[in-house]
């Protein structure tokens, strides 16, 4: 199941688990040229954007988030 695997798996690295897979380079290299097109659409899209700025305006707009964040405290 999932779950067995997960267990089993979660300490792994990308790499391992790739390998556990039997990803290779040349697979990634044209998996990552495939996809390459619909990435950069993705980016380019409207909705996208304004979808990471809403979520990046809530997160800061919550109370504290700034001290928390903050550095300068330590």
């Amino acid at each position: 199941s999932v779950d067995t695997w997960y267990r089993n798996h979660q300490s792994d690295t990308i790499a391992q688990v790739a390998e556990s897979l039997h990803i290779n380079e040349a697979a990634m290299m044209q998996l990552s040229t495939t996809l390459m097109p619909i990435i950069n659409d993705a980016f380019e899209s409207v909705w996208l954007t304004a979808h990471l700025r809403e979520m990046l305006q809530a997160f800061y707009s919550q109370p504290n988030i700034k001290d928390s964040l903050s550095f300068s405290n330590q």
